[in-house]
């Protein structure tokens, strides 16, 4: 039976509410990179969402309203008391896989799904007349699967970054944070400074940043390779403009198409960080690399060299990237994934 949900969110209305003009819960000022148009008042309610997007039979909606619902509540906690959440340990997983699925479900890493497993398919044609290579070609991946893959993986993806320290970054300019249809920012410092070094959800350095609000941005983060300028209260204060332009531009260059920001931001100021970006690579996009037989793919990764001045990188202390092309992996997650990989024996 087919779902009376018919519009599926990959970004949820409850979220892009703190984002609302003059706090309306309602609208939302919005610029779609594809057209260069800047919309000032747009309906919530129509925005980061696709007829069955998640299959028409409400099933994975379902799955996904379980986790937002607690999520949403700690969320509000958070924004209503300018803290972030330590204890229960539950209320910090909520966020915490909120985050991770918030990545993973968006259609910008399902497309990505999806070429890789075409580049897969237009390598390996060469070799159709191995039985065990055509029937891998015989069974390409759909937008569905993709999508359900990328879902699946969020839980254990979650549990292999419980190691990472949050803080919540509060922005005191008068520039306030956008956000946009795809607002979990994955990104690495550390692997920014090398541009051959490539970094994952296991990596040494790894960091997350996800947008609020006009004012709040929530930071989870590898404790041991940064140093971390808070106050008593995990608090990280902003009070430089271009950071906050920095972070703003990360977005833009993330998103899909659509960024999101309430009434205090302007047209021109849109078009400012619109051409930034045109001087950084895109990310999510992927890289075939051919060795003979052998193949690989890597996605291309988000890199504006972030400096900002309450987080400091600590590599130096800790080991040398001389002829790696990966980082490390943090122990907490090198432990969970030797866990995940007995699981399936």
């Amino acid at each position: 039976m087919k779902s009376e949900k018919e519009k599926q969110h990959f970004v949820p209305k409850f979220y892009l509410k703190k984002f609302s003009n003059q706090n309306d819960e309602r609208s939302v000022g919005v610029f779609l990179k594809d057209k260069s148009i800047f919309i000032k008042c747009a309906s919530i309610e129509g925005q980061s969402q696709k007829p069955y997007y998640y299959g028409d039979d409400g099933k994975i909606e379902n799955i996904l309203m379980e986790i937002e619902g607690p999520a949403s509540r700690v969320f509000n906690k958070i924004c209503e008391n300018c803290a972030v959440v330590k204890t229960p340990v539950e209320d910090y997983f909520r966020i915490l896989h909120f985050t991770v699925n918030l990545y993973l479900r968006n259609p910008v890493q399902s497309q990505a799904l999806l070429m890789s497993d075409n580049g897969f398919n237009n390598h390996f044609a060469k070799y159709e007349s191995s039985p065990e290579i055509k029937s891998l070609l015989d069974n390409k991946l759909t937008a569905t699967q993709s999508i359900i893959f990328s879902l699946a993986q969020s839980p254990k993806i979650a549990r292999i970054c419980l190691d990472l320290s949050c803080k919540l970054i509060i922005n005191k300019t008068a520039a306030p944070f956008i956000t946009s249809d795809n607002p979990a920012i994955k990104y690495n410092i550390i692997a920014d400074r090398y541009k051959r070094i490539s970094a994952g959800f296991t990596s040494y350095g790894l960091q997350m940043f996800l947008p609020l609000s006009p004012t709040l941005m929530l930071l989870f983060y590898d404790s041991k390779a940064y140093k971390v300028k808070e106050d008593e209260k995990d608090l990280i204060w902003i009070t430089n403009n271009s950071e906050v332009s920095q972070l703003n531009l990360m977005q833009v260059l993330n998103c899909s198409n659509c960024l999101y920001f309430n009434q205090a931001i302007s047209e021109s100021e849109i078009i400012s960080l619109i051409n930034r970006s045109k001087k950084y690579p895109a990310p999510n996009e992927i890289i075939p690399t051919e060795f003979g037989s052998y193949f690989f793919q890597a996605i291309s990764e988000l890199k504006i060299n972030l400096s900002l001045t309450a987080i400091q990188p600590l590599i130096e202390q800790h080991f040398s990237l001389e002829g790696q092309l990966i980082l490390p992996m943090r122990q907490h997650a090198k432990k969970m994934r030797e866990f995940f990989n007995k699981e399936k024996l």
